[in-house]
């Protein structure tokens, strides 16, 4: 993945760590929930802070800690990221698990988390985020999950 020079030391998180010149890189995550027909359709995406690409995403019909397990091995499957990646989310259960947190170890990442209450710490994933509900209820209030419904 690739870095770039961002001219100022940036706080990232309540855990310590900036972003700035010559830092590690650093990625984003977060999930939130579609309403479809079938029901809640929950969406994790990973997103690269420096190309500001979505790198790795999970859709299922739950909230458990598998979709922001597989939503990260995605990501690090398609990037490869060099030891010391910074991952960024906020303090979701999901992200807090032991298994999270041990895939995140295992693949030599660091964990991030956003401040108790810090709504702006996150805003390049809730952005996306943003942009996903906000296509969808231009379309219709609701989506088919299953592909019979083109």
């Amino acid at each position: 993945m690739p870095c770039q020079t961002l001219g100022k030391w940036v706080r990232l998180s309540e855990s310590g760590h900036l972003i700035g010149a010559g830092d590690k890189l650093v990625s984003a995550s977060d999930m939130t929930y579609i309403r479809t027909v079938e029901g809640w359709l929950f969406l994790v995406a990973v997103i690269d802070l420096f190309s500001r690409q979505v790198v790795g995403w999970s859709m299922r019909s739950d909230m458990q800690a598998i979709g922001t397990l597989d939503a990260l091995r995605m990501a690090w499957f398609r990037r490869r990221p060099a030891a010391g990646l910074i991952f960024h989310s906020d303090r979701g259960s999901q992200y807090c698990s032991h298994d999270f947190q041990r895939l995140l170890k295992d693949d030599d990442m660091l964990s991030s988390m956003s401040g108790k209450g810090d709504c702006w710490d996150n805003a390049p994933t809730d952005k996306f985020v943003g942009a996903i509900k906000g296509r969808q209820t231009l379309r219709s209030s609701v989506c088919h999950t299953s592909p019979s419904h083109g």
